[in-house]
Order: C-alpha cells, then structure tokens, then sequence
C-alpha cells in the first residue's frame, strides 16, 4: 500500500466521527458549530490535548468552508491515504490469502453512487474497491458524507490496466460475477463462490466489453420488470448481501 497521503476537508458528522474513530493521528484541523460542541467534545477535546486547530464557527462560515449545505454541523481536514496501486494490491493478496467479496467497479465514477457503494461494502465487510485509473475518481468529500463512514473501512484500489488486473485475479483462483437485466440465471439461486469479484458496470452502458468478456458468470436481479434497472449502489448492495447470506453466519 502506498505510503503517500493527501489532504481532504471531509464534513457529515458520521463520516467525520468514523474518522476520528479510526484514524485520529490523520486529522488536521477541525470546524464545528457551537450546537454541535456536545456531540463533538470528545474530537475537541483531542485536539486541545494534541494542540491540532479547531475553530468554533457560525453556519453561514461552515456552508462557505466546505462548499456545502450538507455539512450537518462539523467538518475535519485530514489526510487520506492515496489508493493502493494494482501490483501493491495483488502482491498483498498473495501474501495474505483472503475470501470475497471483493468489488470493481467498472466506470463508475458518480460520488453519490460511490458512497453509497462503500457505505454497503463497509456493512457487510467487503473492504476492497476497484477500479481503472482514470475512471475510479479520487477520493472526495461527497463521496465520504455519503458513505456515512464507509470509506474508514474500505480501501481503494487504482488499477493502470483493469482486463490484465483481473485477468490476474482469475489466475489466483477469483471468479469475476456481473450482473445485467439480460442474464438468464438469477443471483438468488446461483452459489457464489467465497472468492469473488462483484463486477458492477456503469448505469447507462452497464459493464465494457473487454470486462464482460472475462465474466465467470452473468446473473439478473429478479424483480417486477416495473423498471429497466437499478442503481448501481442498490445493486451493488442486494449483490454483497447475497453473498454475505451464502457465507456469513449471522452474529
């Protein structure tokens, strides 16, 4: 994993406590409301301790920080590792042998639809996500609120060129599953295996070529037909909860 780091003013309380949480030696500076002081005592009182920034603002202040009306009361400035590059990636898995899911995401560059993704992979556990670089964006401050939290517990991957990455992954005994409205077989009656990659394509023109070439399997989310699709976050969700009901005993 790359050692590098960036800086990022994320805001959303949850995702600024799941920060805080995991990762309080990353935080820089904080901005905070005076109604939100009790429910952030805790990260302000650390920074005093740490002698790190903190400002107490206004909320007019705090929309024009952070660019956004969405920042429910508190925002951090931390930093944030830079993704893991393929190779770094695939000589981990090599050394340190883990099962599914994994999930790539195959044009997918909405931050709302990658928060979304990463809130659900951190709920059932699936703490890889990738992508191409070039179409898996960097790291963004709506992309965190969104997640709730998520991206504290799921790393990103970026990935120079994806059909050799995952061709590589199969080599190491992956199966890589898609998923299109056209597919004969349905994901609730098809075995998952414990190594899989959940492969989600873009929502206009679904999975590319080169990636559905290399499917092990294609599968349909059953439904009504009322509408063409789904989400690629909500898919992505019934997906990793599939897997999760196949392999994971519940706690």
């Amino acid at each position: 994993m790359s050692t590098n780091s960036f800086e990022l003013l994320i805001y959303g309380f949850r995702a600024c406590l799941a920060l805080w949480s995991k990762r309080p030696d990353a935080v820089v500076r904080v901005y905070c409301l005076s109604s939100m002081v009790p429910k952030c005592k805790d990260i302000l009182q650390a920074c005093a301790a740490q002698k790190k920034a903190y400002h107490i603002v206004e909320p007019e202040a705090l929309e024009k920080i952070t660019s956004s009306v969405h920042h429910e009361g508190v925002a951090i400035l931390a930093r944030f590792p830079e993704p893991w590059s393929g190779g770094a990636f695939l000589e981990h898995l090599k050394k340190n042998p883990e099962n599914g899911p994994l999930v790539f995401v195959d044009g997918v560059g909405n931050p709302h639809n990658l928060g979304a993704i990463s809130r659900t992979m951190a709920h059932f556990g699936s703490r890889y996500l990738i992508g191409e670089t070039g179409e898996l964006p960097r790291l963004s401050a709506s992309w965190v609120r969104l997640s709730e939290g998520g991206t504290e517990s799921v790393a990103q991957v970026s990935v120079e060129r994806k059909v050799l990455f995952l061709q590589e992954l199969q080599r190491m005994g992956w199966a890589l599953v898609g998923f299109s409205s056209r597919a004969t077989d349905s994901l609730f009656q098809t075995p998952l295996p414990e190594k899989t990659v959940l492969v989600v394509g873009h929502e206009i023109t679904g999975i590319s070529r080169p990636v559905d070439a290399l499917l092990s399997q294609r599968l349909r989310i059953p439904g009504t037909g009322a509408v063409a699709s789904l989400n690629v976050g909500v898919a992505t969700g019934i997906a990793l909860g599939t897997w999760a009901a196949q392999h994971c005993s519940d706690k």
